[in-house]
């Protein structure tokens, strides 16, 4: 009799090991994480995955709401392409109906400086764009003819490039009388 209880035991307790170590593809927890942490325009970023299965579709990425285009697939990465103006913000992967949501990504934003006047000498002089002079241009605005307003700070003056000419010309501010 004790060998019958025995063997049972041994059975069932074989049974629940076999059952229990088992993991279904319900237990796998999808994972993500992705480099570099912070891009720009056009850059590629590579989303790694975890527990993502081959017969799973291609995820739908995004951040700030914004669609990021797949480049290429594999069965444990997606790289994607950065989108120009993106901005900083969390990557959301959805996937089989499911949202899944990343860490904050980082947008590096990119510019180009460009001298379209002036020298780089301190001076106060106009003529061609190219060979006009500032003290400590601040700022800069423009009209609807593409005309360049440009604040020389310390020549005290408004300096205007004109689109049409590419000619730098002083502007004549009268002084103001205060009461």
């Amino acid at each position: 009799m004790i060998k019958i209880y025995l063997a049972l035991s041994i059975a069932l307790l074989s049974t629940c090991l076999l059952f229990s170590c088992k993991k279904s593809d319900e237990q796998k927890q999808f994972t993500f994480t992705y480099f570099p942490l912070s891009a720009g325009n056009a850059d590629t970023v590579t989303v790694a995955t975890k527990n993502l299965t081959l017969a799973d579709q291609t995820p739908s990425i995004k951040i700030n709401d914004q669609q990021l285009t797949v480049i290429k697939a594999t069965k444990d990465s997606f790289k994607v392409v950065i989108p120009k103006l993106l901005g900083s913000g969390k990557v959301v992967i959805l996937l089989n109906g499911k949202t899944y949501n990343g860490p904050d990504f980082t947008y590096t934003y990119k510019a180009t400086v460009t001298t379209i006047a002036g020298t780089g000498e301190v001076g106060n002089s106009d003529g061609p764009a190219g060979s006009a002079a500032f003290n400590c241009p601040w700022g800069i605005t423009s009209n609807t003819n593409g005309d360049l307003y440009i604040a020389d700070y310390y020549n005290r003056a408004v300096r205007r490039i004109s689109a049409s000419l590419i000619l730098m010309k002083e502007i004549f501010i009268p002084p103001i009388t205060l009461h």
